[in-house]
């Protein structure tokens, strides 16, 4: 197996990277073959018959057959058997988030373990940083996490399909919010951009839990990234946002995080991370914004202008000047109310107050005088 590290380069500025599915850092390791230690055998072969060339190929693709087995692996290192156990446990795990210093070695050793389909139909999201070796198990942790990230997702998709039917706006502006597309935790690449020893300017792999990119793949990198924590964990918002846009050179444009459990259990606060160009184009900074979504007792931010506000800009690829010009004036807009909403679906924030925001109603019928309330019982 060729080692992460060569693998990741070859990835690096090519937009075969967009191809690539969920945590791999190899092209094989896109999908996992349904073939995979299904042990193929033909009860009319001989024993003593040579491989066809398909079980050949089966073999060379490290796919086990019932003429060649996989060889066993070592034991896992002590690091790596820690992970080990707490991938074959996550649905016990309440956080979303979880560190652990793991070698390149044990990371490598880790996804041929994946590819060999050793922790079955599990669906894993994990970091990893080579320079400081660390090694971040994302955890599908259950409602609060996934709803708000989906939640998201569907609002900012929602308020992106209507830009093109509004009033003044142009063809080019049009067309460029429909070439923009939901990338979801596709894997990104990019050398670590805090290093100081240049050896250790190895490629950091992370999975974001949302990304917003354009269409055609014009640029390897997403131009906006979501993502969401929990006080509780080590997860740092904001060294991520510094570390994306530093990391790809302002490729990635703006950085949304929310994070969850401010303060209290019940707080919440949103920060929207954005690069800082100069007149010629050039990163030169990051600039912050903090917005409380809801108090540390639960409240609603009841200003009626407050909430996510992202313009195109912030969807957008590094360019040069006089190429989309004016995608700064056109904007989406996501009251703080709808982000309460989302994080209520969520079972995160139980006691944010209601009174302020009334429930939606749906349409009725005119012979009909019963209403449909939208927000679930708690």
């Amino acid at each position: 197996m060729a080692s992460t590290a060569s693998t990741v380069k070859a990835y690096k500025g090519s937009s075969d990277q967009q191809d690539v599915g969920r945590k791999s850092s190899t092209p094989g390791h896109t999908r996992r073959s349904s073939l995979e230690g299904t042990g193929f055998e033909s009860s009319s072969a001989s024993l003593d018959s040579p491989p066809s060339p398909i079980e050949q190929s089966f073999t060379y693709l490290g796919v086990s057959t019932a003429e060649s087995p996989l060889p066993p692996l070592p034991n896992p290192s002590p690091a790596l058997s820690l992970v080990i156990n707490k991938i074959n446990n996550l649905h016990t795990c309440p956080l979303d988030w979880s560190e652990y210093n793991l070698s390149e070695q044990d990371f490598e050793e880790l996804q041929l373990r994946e590819q060999r389909n050793e922790f079955g139909d599990r669906h894993l999201r994990y970091d990893y940083s080579p320079a400081n070796r660390t090694f971040a198990l994302r955890m599908p942790n259950g409602a609060p996490h996934e709803v708000l990230t989906r939640g998201t997702d569907i609002e900012v998709a929602l308020a992106l399909a209507q830009i093109p039917s509004q009033t003044g706006i142009s063809s080019t502006a049009a067309e460029f919010v429909k070439g923009l597309c939901n990338r979801g935790s596709t894997t990104i690449w990019y050398p670590d951009p805090f290093s100081a020893v240049e050896e250790n300017k190895k490629n950091i792999e992370r999975a974001p839990d949302g990304s917003w990119g354009q269409l055609p793949m014009i640029n390897v990198y997403p131009a906006c990234i979501f993502e969401v924590a929990n006080s509780q964990t080590t997860k740092c918002l904001e060294n991520l946002a510094r570390e994306y846009i530093f990391g790809t050179r302002g490729a990635v444009r703006t950085v949304v995080g929310f994070d969850l459990g401010y303060r209290t259990k019940k707080g919440a606060k949103m920060s929207t991370w954005r690069v800082k160009l100069n007149s010629e184009g050039s990163l030169i900074g990051i600039t912050r914004e903090i917005m409380v979504v809801c108090n540390k007792d639960g409240q609603r931010n009841q200003d009626p202008e407050a909430g996510l506000r992202l313009s195109l800009e912030d969807f957008a690829f590094s360019r040069p000047a006089g190429t989309l010009d004016g995608l700064e004036k056109i904007s989406i807009f996501i009251p703080v109310s709808r982000l309460c909403d989302i994080l209520e679906q969520g079972g995160e924030s139980r006691g944010i107050t209601r009174a302020a925001f009334p429930p939606p109603v749906l349409p009725h019928p005119a012979r009909s005088s019963r209403r449909y309330n939208l927000r679930s019982r708690n």
